[in-house]
């Protein structure tokens, strides 16, 4: 039996207030259907580098990823997941989107912004379970 291998995940939780209308609103990316969970949709980040710490991950892939700047404010309890092709440990933090860019989608198949109460109706994959029932706890009305 082969060794599954461990990936340390950062993943950074950008949210936005509607004033239009009462709630909250988070930032979601699609994967590209050549990636592993192709066309899922998740909160955007990615694997840490040697030595990187969680927070100048998560701020370097949403540069990355979605061509914006942002500044990790809070950490959000840690997930660890096993799927069939690796163990993941997954640190989300909440993040305050600080430059005036708008999100695209650079390395990502698609973005989007999505109210908090309509979470369950995208799929994303099985490990952001409890990172969703954090994020409706925290912003869901």
């Amino acid at each position: 039996m082969h060794q599954n291998q461990s990936i340390q995940v950062a993943v950074g939780v950008v949210m936005k207030q509607q004033l239009d209308e009462d709630g909250w609103q988070v930032l979601i990316s699609q994967r590209s259907d050549k990636q592993v969970l192709g066309g899922l949709w998740e909160f955007p980040g990615g694997k840490l580098e040697p030595g990187e710490s969680a927070e100048a991950c998560v701020t370097r892939e949403l540069r990355e990823e979605l061509g914006i700047t942002v500044r990790p404010t809070a950490k959000i309890d840690p997930i660890e997941h096993r799927y069939d092709h690796a163990h993941v440990f997954i640190q989300p933090f909440y993040c305050e989107h600080i430059g005036d860019e708008q999100p695209q989608a650079v390395e990502v198949a698609d973005w989007k912004w999505i109210a908090v109460d309509d979470l369950g109706e995208v799929t994303f994959p099985p490990a952001n379970a409890p990172l969703i029932t954090q994020i409706k706890r925290d912003y869901g009305r």
